[in-house]
């Protein structure tokens, strides 16, 4: 995707995805309305926990049939948490990873979500954890999440 691609009212605050500096739960936040003058526009780095989603009136089209934002609940030690994220990378599937162990809010609010659900607490020993609309998915299976993920 290109600046151009961007539409103008929308270049305020943009999510910038580096995959060079992949790092769960970070992402930068860059403001692509005034370059400076070495030809970069200014930039921030955000934690998750920072980040509240809003799509803007103008935006509200949703790209490849998506209907909802993966909650994607993780471990660093997890290698099924890590053929998840590269599976919704992939297939393009927008998601917000939270590290369970790292982000004690993160838990928190799988736990909260959990409550309000009816599960257990002892359902939430293991991960990946999905939340996607009003549903909770345990484990890894990638044509539930693409489904979930476009509103199915």
């Amino acid at each position: 995707m290109s600046i151009a691609d961007v539409p103008e009212q929308a270049r305020e605050k943009v999510i910038v995805y580096d995959p060079e500096n992949d790092r769960p739960g970070w992402f930068f936040l860059s403001d692509l309305r005034k370059q400076n003058q070495d030809g970069s526009y200014p930039c921030s780095v955000l934690h998750a926990s920072q980040m509240k989603l809003v799509r803007s009136p103008a935006n509200s089209k949703i790209s490849n049939g998506e209907k909802h934002v993966v909650r994607f609940f993780t471990a660093s030690w997890c290698g099924v948490c890590t053929q998840a994220r590269n599976y919704m990378k992939k297939e393009r599937i927008r998601f917000i990873e939270k590290d369970i162990e790292k982000d004690r809010g993160a838990a928190q609010e799988l736990q909260s979500f959990a409550k309000k659900k009816g599960v257990s607490p002892d359902r939430l020993n293991g991960v990946p954890i999905f939340i996607i609309g009003s549903e909770i998915l345990f484990g890894f299976d990638p044509g539930t999440i693409k489904r979930k993920a476009q509103g199915g």
